[in-house]
């Protein structure tokens, strides 16, 4: 069915004959831990929880509402202490789309083969070319570039792939060189210690892999949009050992 140029959650919803709108990422993120769990014989029972606020909506002032309003709230510069705890608050970063609209704008069309990185398909390439230059942000950039076929998220991954490199080649020989465990408390700490010798995945990190080379460009480019220094600690730093 995507053959025929339907986007993925119009098909998903045709391949098992429902009416149901999956234009939701949650409703699509949910039916994906339920392959997962299915795929795998995980002992998890899923339960659902209904959404009480529209997913879409970034206006309303209501006690409960979505990241996206919470965002745009941020982008006007509008109080948001009802909607988070102070710990986030006091957290908060505020990305600078100018700039990621120009790192992308200057790789789009610096790279000759565009259709080597991950996710870009049926000459959509030649699209992007064309577009960016008759854009001014990232948002517009988007909005021009939006077809039947390409839902929102999907261009936003495209637009990360392309700005860290990612190719299809990798991710064709993609193998996981490592995990990070990125926070635990001491509990945590007692528990992966008893569990070292069920760990199949090495946990010391590999200077040499595609993985880490993606890390450290993605860190990069975080620090360029995001005035932090993320790019010097994952250079500098070893995750800590159990």
């Amino acid at each position: 069915m995507l053959k025929k140029g339907l986007n993925y959650p119009t098909a998903l919803a045709k391949a098992i004959a429902t009416n149901i709108n999956f234009n939701n990422p949650n409703d699509l993120l949910a039916i994906s831990y339920i392959k997962a769990i299915q795929k795998n014989n995980f002992p998890i029972e899923p339960i659902s929880i209904k959404r009480t606020n529209a997913y879409h909506d970034i206006e309303s002032s209501e006690e409960i509402v979505s990241a996206s309003n919470i965002r745009n709230k941020l982008e006007k510069k509008e109080d948001i202490t009802k909607y988070l705890p102070l710990d986030s608050l006091e957290n908060i970063l505020t990305p600078n789309y100018n700039k990621l609209f120009e790192l992308l704008k200057f790789k789009i069309l610096t790279t000759p083969h565009l259709e080597n990185f991950l996710t870009i398909e049926e000459g959509i390439e030649n699209r992007l070319k064309k577009e960016i230059q008759n854009c001014n942000t990232y948002q517009e950039f988007i909005e021009r570039i939006k077809t039947k076929r390409y839902t929102y998220n999907k261009l936003n991954r495209m637009c990360i792939h392309i700005l860290l490199g990612i190719t299809k080649e990798q991710n064709k020989n993609a193998t996981l060189s490592y995990c990070k465990i990125l926070g635990f408390n001491k509990k945590g700490q007692e528990f992966l210690k008893h569990q070292k010798e069920n760990v199949k995945i090495p946990t010391i990190v590999d200077k040499n892999s595609i993985q880490c080379q993606i890390e450290i460009t993605a860190s990069l480019v975080y620090d360029l949009i995001m005035s932090t220094n993320t790019y010097n600690y994952e250079k500098k730093n070893q995750p800590t050992k159990f």
